[in-house]
This record gives C-alpha cells, sequence and structure tokens, in this order.
C-alpha cells in the first residue's frame, strides 16, 4: 500500500511539472517581440488649446506616463521596445512610423486618450487603419485591446467602439496607422480625458499602470493565437468614406445632441418615418462619426435606403462593414 501511495505522489509531481510547463503557457508570448509603443502628440500645450481636461491635465501627458509604464513592463516581459518619445517633446508622424518601420516592429501601439465636447462621454475607443476585411491583423489586435480596456478600467461594462481611422481621416486615415500599414497596428484611446471624472482618475499614475496593464493582456492574448494577415488595400473599389471633418465635428455645439439625435431616429424608424429617422441617424453619425451608436446608425441608414436608392444603400452597407467591429 505504501509502494502505491509513493508512486501516486510521485505522479502528481510530474503531472505538476508538466503543467507548469505545457506548450501553450502564455508567460514568454512576449518575449523578443519589437513592441513600437508611441506616446501620442507631445510639446503641444502652445498650440493646442483643445487637448486639455477641464482640471488642466493634458493628454499627451497622459499618454507618456502611460507609455514609460507600459515600456517597462514589457521589458520585464522579455520584449524589444521601440518608444517613439521619452519626454514630453515633438516628434513628426512620419518619424514615429519610420521608427516601427526600421526595426522591424512586431506591433504598433499608438497611446492616446480620447475628447469630445460632450463631457459626458466616456468609453475605450480603438482605431485600425483602413477596412477591416483587408488589415485583419490590426482588427485582431484592435478588438483585444478594446475588451481589455473594458475589463481593466470599466468593469466590463462600458461600451466599445472600433472603428476604422477613416471613421476621424476620411481621405487617408492617420498619419501613423497608414505607414506602418503591414505591421499590426492600432491607437488606443482608453478613455475621455474630457470627462472630468475620467480625467482625474487619469492623474494617478496607479490608475495609468491599469491601463497599462490591458495593453499587456492585450498584446499577451493577440501573440498567443493565430495571427490574421494585413491584406493589400483595394484601391480598385473602395468604400466611400463619409464626408466629415471629425474632428471639428466633435468641438461643434451640435456634437453635443449626437445620443438624443439617435435615440429620437430609432424611436421615428419604429414608427416607419424612415425620412426624419434617416436625417437623424445622419445627424448622429456626422457629427460623432467615430461613437458606439455610428455603427448602429449606419445600419439603420442602410435598411432605410434599401428600396429608395439601392446606390447608397450599398455605401452605408459596406461603411458598417468595413469601417466597424463588435467586440464579442
Amino acid at each position: 500500500m505504501r509502494l502505491y501511495y509513493i508512486l501516486f505522489v510521485f505522479l502528481l509531481y510530474l503531472t505538476g511539472c508538466m503543467t507548469n510547463n505545457k506548450p501553450n503557457d502564455k508567460s514568454n508570448v512576449l518575449k523578443n517581440k519589437v513592441i513600437c509603443v508611441d506616446p501620442g502628440h507631445g510639446a503641444t500645450a502652445a498650440v493646442d488649446s483643445f487637448r486639455v481636461g477641464v482640471n488642466g491635465e493634458r493628454e499627451e501627458w497622459i499618454n507618456l506616463r502611460v507609455s514609460l509604464i507600459l515600456a517597462d513592463m514589457l521589458k520585464k516581459s522579455g520584449a524589444k521596445v521601440i518608444l517613439t518619445r521619452s519626454a514630453d517633446v515633438a516628434v513628426e508622424l512620419a518619424e514615429r512610423a519610420k521608427m516601427a518601420v526600421d526595426n522591424k516592429a512586431d506591433v504598433f501601439i499608438s497611446v492616446h486618450h480620447n475628447g469630445v465636447t460632450d463631457t459626458t462621454v466616456n468609453y475605450p475607443t480603438v482605431y485600425f487603419h483602413a477596412c477591416a476585411s483587408k488589415n485583419q491583423a490590426g482588427v485582431q489586435l484592435a478588438k483585444y485591446l478594446g475588451k481589455c480596456f473594458n475589463k481593466f478600467l470599466f468593469n466590463n461594462k462600458a461600451p466599445v467602439a472600433i472603428v476604422s481611422d477613416y471613421m476621424i481621416y476620411p481621405e487617408k486615415g492617420t498619419s501613423v496607422l497608414r505607414n506602418t500599414y503591414g505591421i499590426p497596428a492600432v491607437i488606443g484611446e482608453a478613455s475621455y480625458f474630457t470627462n472630468p471624472t475620467e480625467e482625474q482618475k487619469l492623474k494617478d499614475e496607479t490608475y495609468n499602470r491599469k491601463e497599462a496593464e490591458a495593453y499587456v493582456e492585450a498584446l499577451i492574448e493577440f501573440f498567443s493565437s493565430e495571427q490574421r494577415p494585413v491584406k493589400e488595400k483595394d484601391t480598385l473599389n473602395p468604400v466611400e468614406k463619409l464626408p466629415v471633418d471629425a474632428f471639428a465635428n466633435r468641438k461643434a455645439d451640435d456634437m453635443l445632441n449626437w445620443f438624443d439625435y439617435y435615440n429620437r431616429a430609432k424611436q421615428l424608424y419604429e414608427q416607419q418615418k424612415y425620412d426624419e429617422a434617416a436625417d437623424l441617424f445622419w445627424k448622429s453619425a456626422i457629427y460623432f462619426p467615430d461613437s458606439y451608436v455610428a455603427r448602429d446608425c449606419h445600419y439603420h441608414l442602410w435598411k432605410i435606403y434599401e428600396e429608395k436608392d439601392p446606390k447608397l444603400a450599398e455605401t452605408e452597407k459596406r461603411r458598417y462593414e468595413e469601417f466597424f467591429v463588435i467586440v464579442e
């Protein structure tokens, strides 16, 4: 009996060793990965009066604090980190992208925080470049990051927007994502510095660390999964971009009505007052094109136009499918 007991304990020991060293263990997944961390903006205090919260905290300061913490965490995980800036200095957008490309980065992460006129708004947004069907790796990374932002900063209770950068820069998308295309790349906007409560949290380094942890977990999940491709952009049949100046619109007074427009539009849609509904869905989408309800606005516009204007319906359908992604 004693022999059987010794054998049983020995087998338990072996099982424990095998479990701790199983091939799918994620603990070393970041080792030797080249990760370009880009703290957004820098040295804009004298020229940019928008990127500051009501209590005086500037976005570029928050971006840098989070990025420095993130860089330290990634280095401790064995990653090689490329920081595009390590102080409150200006770095050209093209130079930021070039650093990632020249160093053959495995991923490019641009750390930002969002801002709008409506100070009640606060939820995570992640941007990918171009179209979802082509930039599959960018979308994959964006979904992991959006999910982790929600987990670490919002207790999984916030809506999450995963949006193409064509919704904020309709002509070409953002410079850093456009010029790193081919590398899985995202712009992370963990929360809104224009929300006074959130701004106070963002001043706290402990809270900044939670955000950095969200980036680390998202990267671990990304590198632990089968990576999707980044396909060549479709130049022959491009999706028609929204004719907006997103940053001008998000400062406009009408922007304050974005959610009211959306709710009224849904009511009118249910009442089959489709023309009036379409007008309000369009207004919500125009004044806040990267909001978490913008995708639903384009869905309803697609359905409204299906019988009235098939060409316009197809445009809205493609916007809905290519410029927005749901986080499961």
